[in-house]
């Protein structure tokens, strides 16, 4: 059985005091993750290895032998199947339970030619390892992100044994540059074959409708300008760039986004937050000025509140700006 490895350096959580992430101890079925002071504590006496906190974990700091990355075993066609544990057929090395095909396990398994999963497994409402089971839920996802993108969707269906000439899907690894070329991903946007499953498949658009599983939304009028979500984004899907005619705003980028909600804990004005299945949003539009009440030069949303008056968020919040005066008699 794979107990859970965790790589600090990766979890947003061990990085950043302020991150409230908990993706993998939402997942885990038999709760033997947990939060703590450190970070992330792990019983390994009530671990099962299912890999449902790998597949959840949405900086790839958990790992399992691989049954965080389930990939096909032999050369894939468009039809695989996969075995549990639980299941007569599936005993063995290359058991894999449901928990570990989360959305970017199976956007992996689309690339690499994928369009029929056949799962032989138990009864998993009453498996331990069942609990939450949500991968129709992420089956879901990507067919609606496939569809906005007008490409072929994925099937995920349960059977007895496992149809005749296809291949086995297993514990996997990190799929390296020569295989993606092998496997015809090489088509993709130059620098996208390199990137994660989910950033290489939303990489392709199809137009203002197609649909990102995450989406940062900033609300101009909340936002005071100070930049901390776009300094310390790990996947860098905020940015402040100028445009074609020089004005400077914020722009996001839905594709790369995973989901680990930094940017909705760092911002104090609870000006951003995280839309699902929805399409790109337009940048916001920002005015830089020279703040009448301290002198230091900013830049706020155009739409905001502190642009009309010329006052920065801080001497708007503390008065500062305001002038004192003392009546004598």
């Amino acid at each position: 059985m794979a107990i859970p490895q965790i790589d600090a350096e990766l979890c947003v959580l061990s990085r950043f005091d302020v991150s409230t992430c908990s993706a993998c101890v939402e997942a885990c079925p038999s709760k033997a993750l947990t939060t703590g002071e450190d970070g992330l504590e792990l019983d390994a006496a009530a671990c099962s290895g299912c890999g449902g906190c790998g597949a959840a974990c949405p900086s790839g700091a958990v790992t399992l032998d691989g049954a965080e990355c389930p990939e096909p075993l032999s050369r894939p066609g468009a039809e695989g199947w996969l075995a549990c544990s639980r299941h007569a057929q599936g005993k063995g090395g290359d058991a894999l339970c449901l928990q570990a095909l989360g959305l970017a396990a199976l956007t992996r398994l689309w690339l690499q030619g994928l369009r029929r999963i056949t799962c032989l497994t138990g009864d998993c409402a009453a498996c331990p390892d069942g609990a939450g089971l949500s991968v129709h839920r992420h089956v879901a996802a990507l067919n609606a992100l496939l569809a906005s993108r007008k490409l072929p969707g994925l099937l995920l269906e349960r059977a007895g044994e496992p149809p005749r000439r296809t291949t086995r899907i297993g514990p996997g690894t990190a799929t390296d540059a020569g295989r993606r070329r092998l496997f015809g991903l090489s088509a993709l946007p130059m620098g996208a074959a390199s990137a994660p499953p989910l950033a290489r498949l939303q990489s392709l658009s199809c137009g203002p409708d197609t649909l990102y599983v995450n989406v940062p939304l900033i609300d101009p009028g909340r936002c005071t300008g100070c930049d901390a979500c776009i300094s310390l984004c790990p996947t860098a899907s905020l940015s402040r760039v100028k445009s074609g005619d020089g004005e400077m705003q914020y722009v996001v980028d839905p594709a790369t986004c995973n989901d680990c909600g930094l940017c909705c804990d760092l911002c104090g004005e609870n000006a951003i937050r995280l839309g699902h299945l929805s399409a790109a949003p337009q940048p916001v539009a920002l005015v830089g000025f020279r703040c009448r009440g301290c002198g230091v030069n900013v830049h706020v949303p155009a739409l905001g509140p502190y642009a009309a008056h010329g006052i920065c968020p801080v001497c708007d919040r503390t008065g500062h700006h305001k002038r004192l005066f003392q009546v004598l008699e």
